[in-house]
């Protein structure tokens, strides 16, 4: 696809996402610090280039919208030249949530191991003194960010697929939230 083709293409779809999400070219502007008639020539493809990196982000948070940080991600050239060209074998992931849960439990699972692996060598006193101990934590730490990964991605694939909506999900997040102050885990601080 053309330069054009694409600015084109990026501008249509973020009018659909703000007309989905019933907001005005003024309200998007101001969530995502443009002037109405900028966002106007955004979404009229009348821009000489997509959106900054940035800038597509901020849509993105303002509007939920996944497809807009993929489709923007799909007209990457560094996405299409370098990305896909040296690591084939992401090309071949599923796509579903089903799968992300997958991965995602396995994930988890390593997290877990690597932690139970770290845990005797904290029990000990001067532990961090212990030359293995930071192996072991960058490892479990390596874990845990692949699993944060793995369980936004899999939220993102949820809310594509409608199993889940943005609504619900900060529902459940405040849920959560309540049922920890209950339980005397996190209390939230008074400010």
């Amino acid at each position: 696809m053309s330069d054009a083709g694409m600015i084109r293409k990026i501008g249509t779809m973020i009018r659909d996402a703000r007309k989905r999400a019933e907001m005005t070219q003024g309200e998007l502007g101001s969530a995502i610090g443009i002037s109405a008639p900028a966002l106007c020539d955004l979404e009229g493809g009348k821009r000489a280039s997509t959106p900054a990196p940035e800038e597509m982000v901020r849509i993105h948070d303002a509007l939920h919208d996944p497809k807009l940080l993929q489709e923007y991600c799909n007209g990457c050239p560094v996405r299409k030249r370098i990305i896909i060209r040296k690591f084939k074998p992401l090309n071949n992931i599923l796509p579903g949530s089903h799968i992300a849960i997958m991965k995602v439990n396995q994930k988890l699972v390593e997290a877990s191991e690597r932690l139970s692996l770290m845990l005797p060598k904290m029990l000990k006193a001067g532990f961090i003194n212990d030359p293995d101990f930071r192996e072991y934590c960058d490892e479990a730490v390596l874990r845990i960010i692949d699993s944060k990964r793995g369980y936004e991605e899999l939220l993102d694939r949820m809310i594509e697929e409608g199993l889940l909506t943005h609504e619900r999900l900060q529902l459940l997040v405040e849920l959560q939230q309540r049922q920890c102050v209950e339980k005397g885990h996190h209390i939230e601080s008074e400010a």
